[in-house]
C-alpha cells in the first residue's frame, strides 16, 4: 500500500505529514544558506528540536519506540534534535546519554559567554556534544500533569500523573496497562 493509504493512515495523514516535513526541510535550507551568506558558518549555531513524540493518527511514526505524543513512553517523549555549528561541532551522532530540551537554554547561554538571568534546571551540555563525552544529565522529569487530564492518563483531578527517568530506569505514575506499541 502507498504511504497515504496504509491501515494506520487511511485518511492520507502520513502523506500530508511527509509534505510538511519536506516544506520544513526546504525552509531550513533557505534559512541556513542566508545565515552562512550573511554571518559566516563559524559564527552560527542552529538548533532544531521537537517537543514530543509524533501523533500516530496524524502521520507521525515513533517505531520502534512505544507510545506517542501525550504518553509517558519513549515514543511520547523522545525526539531527535539537530545541532549545526560548523567549525565548533564535528558532524556525527551524539549517543552518549540524555540531553533534555531544558538543557538548550543553559548550553546556548554558556556558549555565548553569558550568564543566565534565571535559576534554571538545564545543564550546559556543550562539552559533551563537542567531545563526544558522556552527558552530564543522568535523570529528568519527563512529564508532570497535576490533574492527569492529558492523553491516556486522562482520569480526573484527584491525583497527578508523571514520568521520571533516572539512567536506564523510568517511573510512570499511575501505572498504565495500555502499551500502545504501534508498528510502522
Amino acid at each position: 500500500a502507498s504511504i497515504g493509504s496504509s491501515r494506520h493512515y487511511p485518511d492520507g495523514a502520513r502523506r500530508e505529514f511527509c509534505g510538511m516535513v519536506r516544506a520544513a526541510d526546504e525552509s531550513i535550507a533557505n534559512v541556513t544558506a542566508a545565515i552562512d551568506a550573511n554571518f559566516g558558518k563559524r559564527n552560527s549555531v542552529i538548533v532544531i528540536a521537537g517537543d514530543d513524540g509524533g501523533i500516530v493518527k496524524g502521520g507521525g511514526n515513533n517505531w520502534p519506540l512505544r507510545g506517542q505524543k501525550g504518553q509517558p513512553w519513549e515514543g511520547g517523549v523522545r525526539n531527535h534534535a539537530l545541532v549545526r555549528a560548523p567549525g565548533r561541532l564535528a558532524p556525527g551522532l551524539y549517543d552518549k546519554g540524555m540531553v533534555h530540551v531544558v538543557d538548550l537554554h543553559a548550553t546556548l547561554v554558556a556558549l555565548a559567554g553569558a550568564a543566565s538571568a534565571y535559576d534554571i534546571d538545564g545543564l550546559d551540555v556543550w562539552a559533551a556534544l563537542r567531545d563526544g563525552s558522556p552527558s552530564p544529565r543522568s535523570e529528568v522529569l519527563l512529564m508532570y500533569d497535576p490533574c492527569a487530564q492529558h492523553g491516556p492518563l486522562s482520569v480526573n483531578c484527584s491525583a497527578p500523573a508523571y514520568s521520571y527517568r533516572d539512567g536506564d530506569y523510568k517511573l510512570v505514575h499511575p501505572s498504565i496497562i495500555n502499551d500502545t506499541w504501534i508498528p510502522p
